[in-house]
């Protein structure tokens, strides 16, 4: 790294981000954030707030962005327009959720409730 070059340098400013994802389409290139409260900001270009849902992952799946939340939404966002869409939901919420390298499949980590009461983890 000692021959490392700058050659753009962007900065924002946003509260309590979980998450964020870079974007490009081929059209244009940008920065998405993401709060834990539901702020989906692109800078500059257009503000969304998806309700307070507990959100902690926000992906560039092209062509869109998804986000996930602990409360169990799945969500899909245009980036031209900030439009969104619930696009599945789990009743016991989300733990986690990881991409494929090709973006392809999703992978999720949701909770059960078992017959005794007790919460099990699902993969």
């Amino acid at each position: 790294m000692k021959n490392l070059v700058l050659l753009k340098e962007q900065r924002l400013k946003f509260q309590n981000a979980v998450g964020a994802c870079h974007v490009d389409d081929g059209i244009r290139e940008s920065i998405i954030l993401l709060s834990k409260d539901g702020s989906l900001v692109e800078q500059g270009s257009w503000e969304q707030n998806l309700d307070g849902n507990d959100w902690f992952r926000v992906t560039f799946v092209d062509p869109q962005i998804v986000c996930l939340s602990k409360k169990g939404a799945i969500v899909s966002v245009q980036p031209e327009s900030g439009d969104w869409e619930l696009v599945g939901e789990f009743d016991n919420g989300i733990l986690d959720g990881k991409w494929s390298p090709d973006a392809e499949v999703l992978a999720l980590i949701t909770l059960t409730e078992g017959e005794d009461g007790h919460k099990n983890c699902v993969l």
